[in-house]
Parts: C-alpha cells; sequence; structure tokens
C-alpha cells in the first residue's frame, strides 16, 4: 500500500487514504489505521506538506465513532467519520471527506472491538 510517513517499514497498513476535494485525493492529509501485530492497532492523520503534523489514537482509546455525509458527498461517495476518544491529546479525530466512509467506518469499529478484547477491557458507561 506505500509508505506512510513517520512510521518504519515493521508496521502494517490496514487502510490508508487521503483526503478529497470533489472526490479526487489532492489534499497534502493522510488518513490511515495502522497495526504491529501483537502491540498497537492506531488511527493515524498526517497533515502538512512543508510542515508535518501527526495526530494518532490507539484503537482501544476509542469511545465512539459517527458518520456523516452530505447530498454532495454521497454523489462523489466520501463522507467525514468523527472518532471520539478519551484521549488528554486529541479528543476528537475527524478523518475528513474519505472514501466509502460506511465502510471504513464498521472497520474502525472491528479493529476497536479486538483491540478491546486482547487487552481485556471492557467498555463501561458509567451513570451520574
Amino acid at each position: 500500500m506505500g509508505k506512510l510517513k513517520g512510521f518504519d517499514d515493521s508496521v502494517e497498513i490496514l487502510w490508508q487514504d487521503k483526503k478529497r476535494i470533489l472526490g479526487m485525493p489532492i489534499s497534502f492529509t493522510t488518513y490511515a489505521l495502522v497495526c504491529k501485530p501483537g502491540l498497537y492497532t492506531k488511527l493515524v492523520k498526517v497533515t502538512g506538506l512543508f510542515t508535518t503534523q501527526i495526530e494518532e489514537i490507539h484503537c482501544y482509546r476509542v469511545d465512539d465513532i459517527g458518520c456523516y455525509q452530505s447530498l454532495t458527498d454521497k454523489m462523489f461517495n466520501v463522507g467525514t467519520i468523527n472518532v471520539y476518544c478519551n484521549d488528554a491529546s486529541c479528543d476528537i479525530l475527524k478523518l475528513e471527506k474519505i472514501k466509502n466512509p460506511l465502510k471504513i467506518k464498521q472497520l474502525i469499529n472491528d479493529k476497536v472491538e479486538t483491540e478491546r478484547a486482547l487487552k481485556g477491557m471492557r467498555y463501561a458507561e458509567m451513570a451520574t
């Protein structure tokens, strides 16, 4: 699939896409779901051309996932996925204007559940 900036060759890229403009991947924002088998699975957002900003979220920290598609987005088969998590550095990661958003939302959701099961974690909602 190619190399992702900031990661070595031992990292497996499960999914990768760019932010799309009118359905075309012509931006400097790349999104990826990366895995280092046995260690972690992360959602990654790499932004920039001359300067680079990398945001990462471990999948087991994801609380909720939402998806939004406008009428124009549906015409180009793109959409925005909002990933909500309990991370102090990044509480919402937006995967904007990606191709096949419903399919990718399901892929992320499956990886979140798998990571939680591997780490023996359960998500418990607390009533206040």
